[in-house]
């Protein structure tokens, strides 16, 4: 910023003067460069070996340049469009958009059987699938029949085994006292009737078994006394 010159002195009286003035050369500055951002205006500084400064041609903030991502709503939860910078980073969310709520659908009730459980009528939203109401199992109605006897189920037609008539009488116990009481008593009877229908007809006196007529007609005895009564019938 000054002129220069040169100083003329006399080395024996010291006599001085100034000459030879040179014209002030001006700074010499070097330019740093101050790159706008997107919220920061841009500037240049510039500096001189001799240290004077200053900043100069500023430029305008570049503004914030967003991509945007949508976050769809969803049953329950509300959407949104979160905007990043793409430059500095800066983000927000803004645009948002209400839940959109379930969407109900029926999950149809299954009737029990009389072997296999059934489900009560349940809900569920179509579109992210939560259970809305929950089905509960429902217990199997189990066979129906008339009485014990019966061997076809009146719901499903299903045939289970009975025991028959013939069966269950096949199926008490005799013992061989009882058998050979009633082959005994039948025995006893048949021979009383025998010696009754003899004595009607005239026979042997006194009680005679089957066996025992048998046993008289071998030797001729009743067979003698029962033509002589014929003849004197005649």
């Amino acid at each position: 910023t000054e002129a220069g010159y040169t100083t003329y002195t006399c080395s024996v009286c010291d006599d001085t003067y100034v000459a030879d003035e040179v014209a002030a050369t001006g700074h010499d500055y070097d330019a740093v460069v101050t790159a706008p951002t997107c919220t920061a205006a841009g500037y240049t500084t510039y500096t001189c070996a001799c240290g004077d400064t200053y900043v100069a041609d500023e430029v305008a903030a570049t503004g914030h340049d967003y991509d945007a991502v949508v976050t769809a709503p969803t049953c329950t939860a509300a959407g949104y469009t979160t905007y990043t910078c793409s430059v500095c980073g800066d983000t927000y969310v803004a645009d948002e958009v209400a839940a959109l709520g379930h969407t109900e659908a029926v999950d149809t009730a299954v009737a029990p059987t009389c072997t296999e459980t059934g489900l009560t009528e349940g809900k569920h939203c179509s579109v992210c699938n939560e259970v809305l109401v929950a089905q509960t199992v429902v217990d199997a109605l189990g066979h129906s029949y008339d009485d014990d006897a019966d061997a076809t189920c009146n719901v499903c037609g299903d045939v289970r085994e009975v025991a028959t008539t013939e069966e269950a009488t096949t199926e008490e116990p005799t013992t061989e006292e009882e058998t050979t009481e009633e082959a005994t008593t039948e025995e006893v009877t048949s021979e009383e009737a025998t010696t009754e229908e003899v004595k009607q007809s005239g026979g042997c006196s006194g009680s005679v078994s089957l066996m025992g007529i048998a046993l008289v007609a071998t030797l001729g005895t009743c067979a003698v006394f029962s033509t002589k009564k014929k003849n004197e019938e005649e």
